[in-house]
């Protein structure tokens, strides 16, 4: 115990005296290291925002996107990256439950997918590829939460992974320790040295991940046309020429401009406003055959909807203030495909719907189905979603402040 006491207290020192652009490194990994409940809760401070998301949080290619734009050293707040692929509201319930008690400022971004509102929903396979037990663990730890929140994830949780096999029993062993307190004193004492252990094992993998952000490391990620000065401030030579600045010293009209002008580059090949290189590798010489096949396709009836209502319900009890983004579909594929327009906009208007009804922010960008380059893609944010997201984000963070 002593050696995980020791390993944690110079994670801690670490983590105090990172740089601003090595801390803004690590808030946008999305390495199995950044994963660690214990290291997200460190770098949660007050002007640090919980951003949470999918699969758009990984894909990486715009100089507007958060991983990159924000890497500038020169804005007052951070974001805090949690999510990946495959992560929906329930696995980000884990995670905000996980949190409760170590998010100073009490607010967080919820960033929602219309993919994820379908009514296969997530096969058991699919959720427990994101599962994350640690997380779950940490959850069933936190003082903050009460039992009724508790038993409710528990008892979705199951649900998900349905006959997941091991896994499914290594969370029913966590539920008798933790929920039902009717685990033996052998299974407690030694599931106790075991969490000791894994905790070690987790601030091992975070110190060897911090010790990617050195110097060295800043000459990566750069955005398209960006530098960095003497003091590693990312700079961008605003449109017309002007002197470089800070990337988030640039208007959000200037920031479109660069989004155009970039998203113009990376679109050349066809109608649909997907990137080139996402065209060639999944549709060129694909995509024929996909015409009309979502015509009776629908996204109003979900199981999704009750764990975006499990999230909200955790955001009002703990009293976490949320943002929800409400991200279009891209809206010449989906014509093409044949999704219908009247079943889109009902499930934009099912949206704005749960967040009245919850009283909680949203960042509606359903308008922007027909507007080129705000995805990057079929799917995720491209170069002016991103700005029109960091827009929103931006007026979140400084309201009340």
């Amino acid at each position: 115990m002593l050696i995980i006491a020791g390993v944690t207290y110079v994670l801690d020192q670490r983590v105090r005296h990172l740089t601003p652009v090595q801390r803004e490194d690590l808030d946008y990994d999305l390495s199995t290291a950044k994963q660690s409940v214990a290291l997200q809760s460190r770098l949660l401070t007050a002007d640090t925002l919980l951003f949470m998301g999918s699969s758009e949080l990984s894909t990486v290619g715009e100089s507007t996107h958060p991983a990159q734009f924000y890497r500038d050293g020169a804005d007052n707040f951070e974001l805090l990256f949690v999510g990946h692929g495959y992560v929906q509201s329930f696995q980000h319930s884990l995670d905000l439950a996980a949190l409760i008690g170590s998010i100073p400022n009490q607010k967080v971004v919820l960033v929602l997918s219309p993919q994820w509102f379908t009514a296969e929903h997530l096969s058991p396979e699919a959720f427990a590829s994101v599962f994350q037990i640690d997380t779950y663990e940490a959850m069933l730890r936190n003082p903050e939460i009460n039992e009724t929140d508790k038993r409710r994830l528990a008892v979705r949780c199951h649900a998900l992974l349905g006959n997941s096999g091991e896994l499914n029993e290594q969370v029913s062993e966590l539920d008798r320790l933790y929920l039902d307190h009717d685990a033996s004193p052998l299974t407690a004492v030694s599931h106790q040295v075991s969490f000791a252990f894994q905790a070690l094992q987790d601030n091992y993998n975070t110190m060897a991940r911090l010790q990617l952000y050195t110097a060295d490391s800043l000459k990566a990620d750069l955005p398209q046309g960006g530098t960095r000065n003497d003091h590693g401030i990312v700079v961008l030579p605003p449109p017309g020429g002007a002197k470089p600045v800070p990337a988030t010293g640039m208007s959000i009209a200037d920031r479109l401009i660069w989004a155009e002008n970039e998203g113009e580059a990376n679109v050349t090949t066809n109608s649909f406003y997907v990137n080139d290189a996402y065209y060639k590798q999944y549709m060129e010489g694909k995509y024929e055959s996909r015409q009309g096949e979502n015509s009776d396709a629908s996204y109003l009836e979900s199981p999704e909807y009750a764990d975006l209502q499990l999230f909200l319900d955790l955001c009002q009890s703990y009293k976490v203030e949320p943002l929800l983004i409400s991200i279009p579909v891209n809206g010449w594929w989906y014509d093409y495909t044949g999704f219908p327009v009247a079943g889109r906009q009902a499930y934009y208007e099912k949206i704005r719907s749960i967040a009245a009804a919850n009283e909680v922010e949203l960042l509606d960008l359903s308008e922007h189905e027909y507007t080129p380059y705000f995805l990057r893609d079929i799917m995720h944010l491209g170069w002016k979603g991103w700005v029109y997201v960091e827009d929103g984000v931006e007026k979140f963070i400084h309201e009340n402040s």
